[in-house]
């Protein structure tokens, strides 16, 4: 690798230029189905921090810890989702009506978004609460896919011709979504890859197999908000190798996003080249099924003496709910009734049967692990997170719950066939409440996180071939999200207003940026590089 290229400073500039005029034109094209009313009602304290929430949220101090409530938005408004059109799956062209056999019409998110996930090839991105309906428009994208490759004289699919990439950020998720694309793709005879961003990445960093990856005709990413997680540096790198890829071979590839309601949609979408009068969504929470109630709960420390007490407690705690197991276990087997032995076991074991107790109704509370909630499918009348630090394997340290899976867990909220809304509850501590509800109400834009996985990404492509100078490292390096983000809010990874001002394309610092990773990387022995 070496630095003897120049940068093709017009290229950015000419890109800059052309992003301004399309920013200028469709601030009111947007098919933005939202209200300030989510975020903008009132203004609330929570701790030290002042936040602007809906109407309705109240904030109270109790002995031992604060509470904050945030009602349900949109909550007995039914004649709001009445005044928009639905589609009907007999309305559908045969093709459609074959894949969503069973349902009788869209929701109205899905209706909304029918035209342009069904009849283009428009890159979309989603923007909609947990349990709006998402993966239905991923099947709709999917369905449009498949459509366009069918033999018009036979009929017949050509199912060598393509393929269909879902990544999920989780592999319970995974499992989920694999189980709901088969029942629906099995009539077909046609099957969906379904991974994660992490299995993906790994696939797409195989140089000398290349031939995967060009078959690939749609790429649906779930959870596309996770850019702001410490897993989003993967997939800016995937979207970046796919953006760099269709640009080299003009492949004909669509890309799909789908995710939570978030501030700076924009720029989501315009990493994923979605145009926003064609493809850009976004709704608030009044369009999800069931509204959602939330209870934020920070419990107070009074001192370090306390806090120590409280750990001793826990682990007294635990000892005591050991030995409550071990005296149990002992009774059952001696127990003379083998079905309340069975049913000690099934407890203990039986996840499926707990499932199918919960959905009978044979069960009104489940206590059970984050994993359990992510692979289950029960919505249930109220949630509730108790404590959110978690074990963390791979760091081998406790860490805070994401907001991935607060959104998860929190979707199960609301039974659409028994209540007319749910209830999501949080345990926290005091000091971590602010930190959550801003995380739930995301009022900040997302940022990028992909300069803590430069060294990682960049050497993945050098190793592919596919950078081999500073010029193409600082070309690669503008199609991530963080090339967005450095220009929109530039003093959130070290660079001076002063020279964006001055050099709007930020060659130089990019350039500079590259040069100092190669080195590193040089250093590490991981490449060769020649900065002359």
């Amino acid at each position: 690798m070496d630095s003897k290229d120049g940068i093709d400073e017009g290229l950015f500039t000419s890109h800059l230029k052309e992003n301004v005029k399309k920013d200028q034109k469709v601030a009111e094209k947007i098919f933005n189905y939202s209200t300030n009313n989510e975020t903008g009602g009132i203004i609330v304290r929570v701790g030290e921090t002042k936040m602007a929430l809906p109407e309705g949220s109240t904030s109270r101090r109790m002995e031992h810890c604060d509470e904050l409530f945030i009602p349900a938005l949109g909550a007995g408004n039914k004649a709001f989702l009445d005044n928009f059109p639905r589609i009907r799956i007999d309305t559908m062209d045969e093709f459609g009506q074959r894949l969503f056999e069973g349902i009788e019409s869209l929701n109205v998110i899905q209706s909304q978004v029918y035209d342009r996930a069904y009849n283009s090839l428009d890159n979309l991105l989603i923007c909609a609460p947990t349990g709006a309906g998402k993966t239905n428009i991923a099947l709709l994208t999917a369905a449009k896919t498949i459509k366009d490759n069918v033999n018009n004289t036979t009929g017949r699919i050509n199912k060598d011709a393509f393929k269909i990439i879902y990544l999920a950020p989780m592999k319970a998720l995974a499992s989920e979504m694999t189980k709901n694309f088969s029942n629906r793709l099995a009539k077909l005879g046609l099957k969906m890859l379904v991974l994660t961003p992490e299995k993906w990445d790994v696939i797409t960093r195989k140089s000398d197999d290349e031939e995967l990856s060009q078959l690939v005709r749609l790429i649906i990413i779930d959870e596309v908000h996770l850019l702001h997680d410490e897993r989003g540096p993967v997939i800016e790198s995937i979207v970046a190798r796919t953006l760099r890829q269709v640009e080299v071979y003009h492949q004909n590839l669509r890309i799909v996003g789908l995710s939570a309601t978030l501030p700076n949609f924009e720029d989501v979408a315009q990493f994923l080249r979605v145009d926003p009068t064609r493809g850009l969504y976004h709704f608030d929470a009044r369009f999800r099924p069931v509204p959602l109630a939330q209870s934020f709960l920070g419990v107070r420390d009074s001192d370090s003496a306390g806090a120590n007490q409280r750990e001793l407690f826990e682990v007294e705690q635990a000892r005591a709910t050991t030995n409550s197991y071990l005296k149990a276990t002992k009774a059952m087997r001696n127990a003379q009734s083998q079905e309340l032995q069975q049913l000690f076991q099934g407890v203990r074991h039986d996840r499926h049967l707990m499932e199918k107790m919960f959905a009978e109704g044979a069960i009104r509370v489940m206590v059970c692990t984050a994993t359990l909630a992510w692979g289950v499918n029960l919505p249930a009348y109220a949630v509730i997170i108790r404590g959110t630090e978690i074990f963390d394997p791979q760091r081998g340290v406790f860490s805070d719950i994401g907001i991935l899976d607060v959104q998860q867990i929190f979707g199960r909220a609301g039974r659409p066939q028994f209540e007319d809304k749910g209830h999501g509850v949080i345990i926290t501590t005091a000091q971590k409440m602010a930190h959550y509800v801003q995380m739930f109400h995301r009022q900040a834009p997302i940022e990028s996180q992909f300069q803590s996985r430069i060294l990682n990404n960049m050497n993945a492509e050098i190793a592919r071939g596919a950078i081999s100078n500073i010029k193409e490292a600082v070309e690669w390096i503008r199609f991530t999200y963080f090339y967005i983000r450095l220009r929109k809010n530039p003093l959130q990874y070290g660079v001076e207003w002063k020279e964006l001002r001055r050099e709007p394309s930020l060659v130089t610092y990019l350039t500079d940026f590259c040069h100092v990773a190669a080195r590193r990387l040089d250093l590490n022995r991981m490449i060769r590089y020649d900065p002359l």
